[in-house]
């Protein structure tokens, strides 16, 4: 296996993920596990959740974590989508 295929299938998968976290107004949280081919030729080696912003999970250190949208305490999800500061500001 080579590294650039193993980044390019983990970019497809990671971008796949980050698309439906969006259009469902959730989160991303994943792990990786062992690594194998999908029927489509790509590598996959990690498992996912997607969580609503004001129900996030208790998750063990090896989870990463996306936080597309803040919870509803911290910045409204209207003003987080128009202004980009504020996005960069609750993702940090």
């Amino acid at each position: 296996m080579r590294a650039r295929e193993l980044l390019d299938s983990f970019d497809v998968w990671l971008t796949e993920r980050l698309l439906v976290a969006r259009s469902r107004r959730q989160n991303l949280a994943f792990f990786d596990t062992d690594l194998r081919r999908n029927p489509d030729g790509q590598w996959n080696g990690w498992a996912h959740m997607y969580f609503d912003p004001d129900d996030p999970p208790i998750l063990g250190s090896q989870w990463t974590i996306y936080r597309l949208f803040p919870a509803s305490d911290q910045i409204s999800p209207a003003a987080y989508d128009q202004d980009p500061a504020g996005r960069q500001a609750a993702q940090s």
